[in-house]
């Protein structure tokens, strides 16, 4: 929110104040990390509850960059915030343009591949509730961008242009498809990166926070391997 804009910047003014230079990118990063952290000390991670936002959030992490689609990542974080938040990534903000259906894919995909990490590493059986909640959770958003895809994009089953707000049991059963489709890619993706999964993880359960350039330095991006499904 603007107020929030607002509240970071004069922090960030404070900061070059006493540090003897102009506000510049440094100052209001390290603000707007510091801020919205969680004052209450009982929202700390334990080290079960930190590894396991540690792998949820690389696997959303390298999900986006390897999209394909010019996704990029600018910040992992697993320090939980006042928001309710655990852990989040960070990506720059895109150029306005107009989404294609597979880049659409690619971003459900990349909305799961948190709960698709998690598979990867504790078991189907083991999953944690951090991909549900409220409208703003991943399976809430992916589930949005599904019901657009199929009932106001015209990406529905057998080739029909009609426009709805209210899918019918059908159309419901065509927005399963696409988001069991969107998790079956995560899912083999992430284990395909399984190595670069673990490093990441690693990385923010010792480090907390990550910058991009730190983060695909882990990865290490390379051509996608064989097996693994472009959408």
């Amino acid at each position: 929110a603007g107020g929030d804009v607002e509240f970071f910047g004069r922090g960030a003014a404070r900061r070059a104040r006493k540090a003897g230079g102009p506000t510049a990118g440094g100052a209001l990063r390290a603000e707007g990390r510091r801020r919205p952290r969680h004052d209450d000390p009982s929202a700390r991670l334990g080290p079960d509850t930190m590894r396991r936002v540690a792998v949820h959030e690389a696997g959303h992490a390298i999900s986006a960059l390897r999209d394909g689609h010019g996704d990029d990542v600018a910040f992992v974080s697993i320090i939980p915030r006042s928001d309710g938040s655990l852990g989040f990534v960070a990506s720059p903000p895109r150029e306005s343009q107009l989404d294609t259906y597979p880049a659409m894919l690619g971003r459900l995909r990349t909305i799961l591949a948190g709960r698709a990490a998690e598979a990867v590493v504790f078991g189907e059986d083991q999953l944690s509730l951090g991909s549900g909640g409220g409208p703003g959770s991943d399976l809430a958003v992916a589930t949005r961008i599904a019901v657009h895809l199929v009932c106001a994009a015209g990406f529905g089953a057998g080739g029909s242009l009609q426009w709805t707000d209210a899918p019918t049991a059908a159309q419901r059963q065509q927005v399963d498809r696409l988001l069991r489709r969107a998790y079956r890619e995560a899912l083999t993706l992430l284990r395909a990166e399984r190595a670069a999964l673990t490093r990441l993880a690693d990385a923010l359960v010792a480090e907390q926070e990550l910058e991009g350039a730190r983060v695909r330095e882990l990865i290490a991006p390379r051509r996608a391997r064989r097996g693994v499904k472009r959408p």
